[in-house]
């Protein structure tokens, strides 16, 4: 069976571990997998940019979140198009939604950043962290399915 790995924490990044056989859902993993690998090293340096950046040097993490939000949206984007199995469509909607969520999420810590709003800026790393949870939850639930 092939098992999916979580973003979190701060975005860690996709991965998908082969093992087994080529279940239409390992199928699916596999394609995953493959775009994940487009995405992973850039959204990794990022994430641990903007991260770092927050604190030290909240001009050029409005850069970094903009640009992280650019790029966990277009992995969204390029996870919608593969076509689940027909009985994991939910399962696949959950995940891509978290991509968006989290891609939304960069956005509002950019935003926040920008005006300078500290009750906004806590509102965000709050959305940003559920964000990071609810794709794991995702991942957590698209493993569990055979």
């Amino acid at each position: 069976m092939r098992r999916l790995v979580s973003l979190v924490p701060a975005l860690a990044v996709l991965a998908l571990v082969a093992a087994g056989c080529g279940s239409a859902t390992n199928d699916y993993r596999g394609k995953v997998a493959d775009v994940q690998h487009k995405y992973e090293q850039r959204m990794t340096d990022l994430t641990t940019k903007g991260t770092t950046d927050l604190t030290t040097n909240p001009a050029a993490a409005t850069a970094t979140f903009t640009e992280l939000a650019t790029v966990v949206s277009q992995f969204a984007e390029d996870v919608a198009q593969i076509k689940p199995p027909d009985d994991k469509q939910q399962l696949a909607n959950q995940l891509v939604g978290a991509y968006r969520t989290l891609a939304q999420a960069s956005l509002d810590l950019k935003a926040a950043l920008a005006n300078h709003d500290q009750a906004a800026l806590q509102k965000a790393v709050s959305e940003f962290n559920q964000a990071t949870a609810q794709e794991s939850a995702a991942v957590d639930a698209f493993n569990a399915a055979d």
